[in-house]
């Protein structure tokens, strides 16, 4: 029984370790994936893998705002919005 108890024990600090690792990887806090892993054990290993890349979406998401500026841009230099109206934009997406 005590060895069930410490293999388990071992597995979970094998788990914190990695999770912890993971979820640097992907963006988010090392102690968060740690935690998960410790006191979850593998259930957290799979919610770490299943978590989304935080680096990846900011990465996405800062490409869509050029593009979005880049439109608006090409919208104010054709006449069909104000200078304000740019500016607005320009400010909400930076």
């Amino acid at each position: 029984m005590e060895t069930i108890i410490l293999f388990y024990i071992i597995i979970c600090f094998a788990l914190a370790v990695y999770c912890g690792k993971r979820a640097e990887e992907k963006g988010y806090s090392k102690n968060y994936g740690q935690a998960l892993g410790l006191f979850l054990g593998i259930l957290g290993w799979i919610i770490i893998e299943l978590m989304a890349d935080k680096k990846e979406t900011e990465a996405k998401n800062k490409q869509d705002n050029a593009d979005a500026l880049l439109k608006y841009k090409q919208l104010y230099d054709a006449g069909v919005i104000t200078q304000t109206e740019f500016e607005q934009k320009k400010r909400d997406l930076l």
